[in-house]
């Protein structure tokens, strides 16, 4: 399996590579290979598979009496079942940075309707937002709002998060054309959620244009499509109009 091609060269690699880590590692824990075998498989399981349409592989654990993952012909009680112990020594891992530099930014539209988890996209388009790498965002991110033909699903609900994160670079880069675009999509493409809070993006724009009349009927469409969550409406239209209200 890949796995465990990625998992040998780990442990024939892995103290060349980093030999002041292998030796700091604590005798107690276990041994440098059931470390790399540990490591290898954390990093696996952090990874992106291309080949599997961009899913987050959780490898198997044996039973206790089973053989062990290692190759070794013993059983698992007996030989690496240690090695959550190394866990605790090891960060969680995030592998989508290094799995996007890898890619070409000409093959990411390839993630739409992938098995990517979209939770783990949202929070990298964030950080490259922090990063000052609006423009990465939306090469990233476009694909994933065309605009949905009359017989297609609407974007559904969980992509909220990548819809905002776009926005944000569109109004980073100053492109109020597509941003008042992408916000005028949400209102008809989204799910009913989504376009309570599309309206209420598109509310701050025309606020910030001056378009006040404007912004006021979509306030209006807001609160007819977010009906629970008040709190929400009014707060962000406290923000977006001021004294204007």
């Amino acid at each position: 399996a890949d796995s465990e091609r990625f998992t040998q060269w780990m442990l024939h690699t892995g103290a060349r590579m980093m030999p002041q880590l292998t030796s700091q590692l604590p005798h107690s824990a276990g041994t440098a290979e059931q470390f790399f075998r540990t490591l290898a498989r954390k990093i696996w399981e952090a990874t992106p598979q291309l080949n599997r349409r961009f899913m987050i592989e959780t490898l198997p654990v044996p039973e206790r009496k089973d053989p062990c993952f290692c190759g070794s012909g013993r059983k698992f009680k007996q030989c690496c079942s240690g090695f959550k112990r190394f866990a605790a020594y090891l960060p969680e891992l995030c592998m989508l940075p290094f799995f996007l530099d890898s890619l070409p930014e000409a093959r990411w539209h390839e993630l739409v309707d992938s098995d990517i988890p979209i939770p783990l996209l949202a929070d990298q388009a964030q950080l490259m937002l922090r990063e000052q790498r609006s423009t990465q965002v939306i090469t990233l991110l476009e694909s994933w709002f065309v605009c949905t033909p009359p017989n297609q699903p609407v974007w559904p609900e969980e992509r909220w998060p990548l819809l905002q994160s776009l926005l944000d670079a569109y109004q980073m880069q100053d492109r109020k054309e597509q941003e008042e675009e992408l916000a005028q999509l949400a209102t008809r493409h989204a799910s009913r959620a989504m376009r309570g809070v599309g309206w209420l993006h598109l509310a701050v724009f025309l606020s910030n244009e001056l378009r006040i009349a404007e912004a006021w009927d979509a306030l209006h469409h807001a609160e007819e499509f977010a009906p629970d969550h008040p709190d929400v409406v009014f707060h962000l239209a406290e923000t977006a109009f001021g004294d204007t209200l």
